[in-house]
C-alpha cells in the first residue's frame, strides 16, 4: 500500500486527494465483502445463528 501511496504522490496527488482515493476504495470493498456476504448466505442452508 505504501508503494501505492507514493506512486500517487509522483503522479501529483495531495495528502487529501489520496485520502479521498483510499477511503473511496475502501467503501467499495466494504460493499463488495458485504455483497459476496449477502450471496454466500442466500445459497447456504439456513443456520440457527448463535449456534
Amino acid at each position: 500500500m505504501l508503494s501505492m501511496i507514493e506512486d500517487l504522490r509522483r503522479q501529483g496527488l495531495s495528502t487529501a486527494e489520496i485520502a479521498l482515493s483510499l477511503a473511496d476504495a475502501a467503501e467499495d470493498y466494504v460493499l463488495r465483502l458485504a455483497s459476496c456476504a449477502d450471496e454466500d448466505e442466500a445459497a447456504a442452508p439456513h443456520k440457527p445463528r448463535g449456534h
